[in-house]
């Protein structure tokens, strides 16, 4: 089974989250917060993280860099209500961009498209992590 981890701040659109993909088959684990959120990837395996980028504390920019400088092979999911929140550098960051307002099937899309970058042969060359000078791939983009 793929287990995803969902990190944000809305307890209530975690539990969405996790009524959504449960029942798809997906092991789902939620943290409300950053921090707790790349904890949780430090102790299980994870296949995917699907991360709201506005978060209190540690926000999702940060919180991408560390998980993937930690965890290279796993895909991230960035999550945002706007465009106007994301800066560019994002596009260093994440595998996937969705917005919140394109609903669950959005959602869901955007999760296999991740799962398909499951290799790190094939995610060299679409993501990198701070410090690096290589450009991002034409894969990434909002779903």
């Amino acid at each position: 089974m793929t287990t995803v981890l969902c990190i944000g701040g809305d307890a209530g659109i975690q539990e969405i989250k996790k009524a959504l993909l449960e029942p798809r088959g997906y092991i789902v684990l939620t943290a409300r917060d950053a921090a707790t959120g790349v904890a949780i990837s430090r102790k299980h395996t994870v296949d995917v993280t699907v991360l709201d980028f506005n978060m209190a504390g540690m926000d999702g920019y940060k919180a991408a860099a560390i998980l993937m400088k930690e965890q290279p092979t796993v895909p991230v999911v960035i999550c945002s209500g706007s465009a106007d929140d994301l800066p560019e550098s994002l596009k260093w960051f994440a595998d996937v961009l969705v917005w919140k307002s394109a609903g669950p099937e959005a959602l869901l899309a955007a999760i296999e498209k991740a799962m398909g970058f499951t290799t790190a042969a094939k995610r060299s060359s679409i993501r990198v992590t701070a410090g690096t000078e290589r450009q991002p791939s034409a894969d990434w983009q909002a779903t």
